[in-house]
């Protein structure tokens, strides 16, 4: 089983500002436009395809609703699709599967690797003429209850709730505690960025993120006390999700607006202290563990029971029970600056060294090896 196939779905608020900044793109060919997509660094911590080559796999990936490439597609592969090229859009529409499909017949993946198992479940792999041998999901967030993974070989998740109810509720056959990696070469090209803020965080709040809009809301509003220190403190909010006119104002006064890809890396790389607050669903260990400390970034974190299997807090990273756990650790931390980045480096060493990307596809080669074995039984 040597060709592999990683299908992704991007935030479609990350594929127009995407655009936006790279209309020419339209002119390049299929592969041209998905390289160019790839190597800003969208979700890179998902990337296992490009990993495998080195271990003598073909490999192809899928941005299911990056509509410029799969209009591309269509037109390199004389596949008929009718769409408005004038009006481009980056939710999923009526081309959206039947491109899919498409792309995966062409290719026929031995191995068939699904980063939106709800979009693509069991009834949309019912209707492929070519069944890979082996179908995997990665899936780390809510699931709606009609959802079908009978037909998936197994389910990859680091939230102990999916790992555990999914065959269950979900008829998936097996599970696997995994989670992405974080290529080194991402802290290589950042480790010379400035400090330009005291703190930042990046990312969404959403109707799942109650309790990141309350610690951010709080933050914002201790920030307008009598504390010097915070009055002081040069604090950025990069958030997507929610409309403005939604976003509390305590929150909206210090959104930047939304990062993504390389420009949110950097921007992890301009503070002195990332802050991370976990979605409501699921049990830690969300991404930005590894994005922060790989680009080398001291690390403030809301605790959970998982966290210290991943980090050492106090030692690797920072973490806190509650708002004023938080604004202490906040006042502690941006005052004493040498403990702050020696945290920060050895943050940074455990993450590259256990946590890269080159070391989480070795496991992910593993979890195909135990699959592989237990379908040939």
């Amino acid at each position: 089983m040597n060709k592999f196939m990683q299908i992704f779905t991007f935030y479609p608020v990350y594929l127009k500002y995407f655009y936006a900044k790279n209309k020419f793109i339209q002119k390049l060919s299929y592969k041209e436009q998905i390289q160019c997509l790839l190597d800003d660094c969208f979700s890179v911590s998902h990337y296992i395809a490009p990993f495998l080559k080195q271990y003598g796999f073909e490999t192809d990936i899928i941005i299911a609703n990056f509509t410029t490439a799969q209009l591309k597609w269509a037109e390199e592969h004389n596949f008929s699709v009718e769409y408005n090229k004038k009006n481009i859009s980056f939710e999923f529409n009526d081309i959206s599967y039947p491109l899919i499909k498409k792309q995966i017949e062409a290719f026929q993946p031995d191995i068939l690797y699904i980063c939106d198992p709800i979009h693509f479940d069991s009834n949309f792999l019912r209707t492929l003429q070519y069944k890979p041998e082996l179908i995997i999901g990665w899936r780390a967030a809510a699931i709606p209850s009609n959802i079908d993974w009978s037909l998936y070989d197994a389910i990859l998740s680091n939230n102990i709730p999916i790992l555990r109810d999914a065959p269950k509720l979900f008829g998936v056959k097996k599970t696997y505690y995994f989670f992405p990696g974080f290529p080194a070469y991402i802290y290589k090209n950042l480790k010379h960025e400035p400090k330009l803020y005291d703190l930042v965080f990046t990312g969404q709040i959403t109707l799942e993120h109650k309790k990141r809009i309350y610690f951010l809301n709080e933050l914002a509003k201790k920030s307008l006390s009598f504390n010097r220190l915070f009055n002081n403190l040069k604090i950025a909010f990069f958030i997507s999700g929610l409309p403005d006119d939604l976003i509390p104002a305590g929150i909206a006064m210090y959104n930047y607006g939304a990062v993504w890809g390389m420009s949110m890396f950097k921007t992890l790389r301009q503070a002195k202290i990332a802050l991370n607050i976990d979605i409501d669903f699921g049990t830690g260990g969300n991404m930005r563990l590894f994005e922060a400390t790989g680009v080398g970034t001291f690390l403030l974190t809301q605790n959970h029971r998982l966290l210290s299997s991943y980090f050492k807090p106090g030692t690797e990273i920072e973490s806190f029970h509650n708002i004023d756990e938080m604004f202490d650790k906040i006042a502690y931390y941006i005052s004493n600056s040498n403990k702050r980045e020696e945290i920060a480096r050895n943050g940074n060493k455990k993450c590259l060294k256990y946590y890269s990307m080159e070391n989480q596809v070795k496991t992910f080669l593993t979890i195909l090896n135990d699959l592989r074995f237990a379908c040939n039984k």
